[in-house]
């Protein structure tokens, strides 16, 4: 059909484009209660698995039912219900089409419902776990306020660190220890205890890290808290000044506060979010009805074109022809001949 019509309506069609405004007239002629009709049927059946294909759509099974224009011509159902002479195959057709729309309808809705019920037990997962983090970390800075308080005049902390091996307090010591321990330490990605910090352990672990594809080892220093959770300071990297080196993990403690404020705030934003995530889940399809109320029309439709395709007694005349339409059997006799012409089926533009 395409193929037909786009003969006349191609570029260097002279006579269209000098008198006839540039635009070809395409009829589709056909006769009633003839094959004709499976021609049509068959021809939708096609169209249909054709738009399935291109749209990547399994769940699209009815065309469009719109009405004859001079844009979209008419489609082959509408031909099919013509040619039948039983116009409730059109009128299915038509209520089918907005079964399927109210059905994608549907299963949007419970998409959107079952990703809201997802994202609800997310936040409400995450909200606990940043609780949970949140007590850790206040067990953590409260230990360090009592057991090491800030100078009121100086607004520093004491800063008594002890690495293993080594019994000098002198900071030049302590920093020398820390660049050799950077230097010799393999650890194979395991922590090892290198000193302490109070009550709190000073681990090293070496880590296998990639540059413009190379593999190469290094040192990173972090220091335990009292439940395990371990805090660092520029990333681990340990500084090659003794003075920044020795602070390395009493500045990592002072991260603690930055830490909490960030927990509490990502729980603010999603605790925002309950509400309305609840609401969604709990929340009904509203246009459950009208897609009951839609599919006892089409079901009583269904009944009624049984009815009248039943095939006729064994009385019919032995000539009685029989075609399909759809999963439809249809009794044709013979009847003259009736030409139906379809105008304007396709008026096309030539580019």
């Amino acid at each position: 059909m395409e193929q037909r019509n786009g003969r006349a309506a191609r570029k260097g069609n002279i006579i269209a484009k000098e008198y006839a405004n540039n635009t070809v007239d395409s009829f589709i002629y056909a006769v009633k209660r003839s094959l004709d009709s499976y021609r049509f049927n068959t021809l939708q059946n096609k169209s249909v698995f054709i738009h399935q294909m291109k749209s990547c759509n399994l769940v699209t099974r009815i065309l469009d039912e719109g009405g004859i224009d001079e844009s979209s011509g008419s489609n082959y159902s509408e031909y099919v219900a013509m040619l039948s002479g039983n116009e409730d195959l059109l009128e299915k057709a038509k209520l089918e089409k907005k079964q399927v729309v109210l059905e994608s309808e549907k299963q949007a809705f419970q998409r959107s419902k079952g990703n809201a019920r997802g994202k609800f037990k997310e936040f409400t997962e995450e909200i606990e776990k940043n609780n949970t983090f949140i007590e850790r970390f206040t067990k953590d800075w409260e230990y360090l306020n009592r057991k090491a308080p800030k100078d009121s005049e100086t607004g520093l902390r004491p800063n008594p660190l002890k690495l293993d091996g080594v019994a000098s307090s002198d900071i030049e010591v302590l920093g020398g220890k820390l660049t050799v321990i950077n230097e010799k330490a393999r650890t194979e990605n395991d922590h090892m205890k290198i000193g302490t910090l109070f009550d709190f352990r000073i681990l090293v672990r070496t880590e296998k890290q990639w540059d413009g594809g190379l593999e190469f080892l290094q040192n990173k220093f972090m220091i335990e808290g009292l439940d395990g959770l371990k805090y660092t300071y520029n990333n681990g990297n340990i500084a090659k000044d003794p003075k920044l080196a020795v602070a390395n993990f009493i500045n990592a403690l002072e991260r603690i506060p930055d830490m909490i404020a960030k927990r509490r705030e990502k729980n603010a934003e999603m605790e925002k979010n309950l509400p309305v995530l609840q609401e969604i889940v709990s929340a009904s399809w509203p246009k459950e009805e009208e897609l009951r109320r839609l599919n006892e029309e089409i079901l009583t439709l269904n009944r009624q074109i049984q009815l009248t395709i039943q095939p006729k007694k064994q009385e019919q005349d032995t000539n009685d022809n029989e075609f399909v339409i759809g999963s439809d059997v249809v009794a044709a006799r013979h009847i003259p001949s009736q030409k139906v012409i379809i105008p304007h089926a396709g008026l096309k533009r030539i580019s």
